[in-house]
């Protein structure tokens, strides 16, 4: 844990697959399918939450 206070965990991975050809070519393979930015349709998943969220309060007798 005294190396995670110092160096990203990020940072860490990127050196280790660097060092590795065996790993760094699966690991830039995978990364270049990661969609940048806001994924699509993020509304409805967050509106699906809130009523979940809501249900479980209500089932639960939850008070805020």
């Amino acid at each position: 844990m005294a190396a995670l206070q110092e160096t990203a965990l990020s940072d860490i991975l990127r050196e280790r697959f660097v060092e590795d050809p065996i790993l760094e070519r699966p690991f830039e393979a995978a990364t270049t399918y990661v969609h940048r930015g806001t994924p699509w349709k993020v509304s409805k998943h967050i509106e699906i939450m809130q009523r979940l969220t809501e249900k479980i309060r209500v089932d639960f007798e939850m008070v805020e």
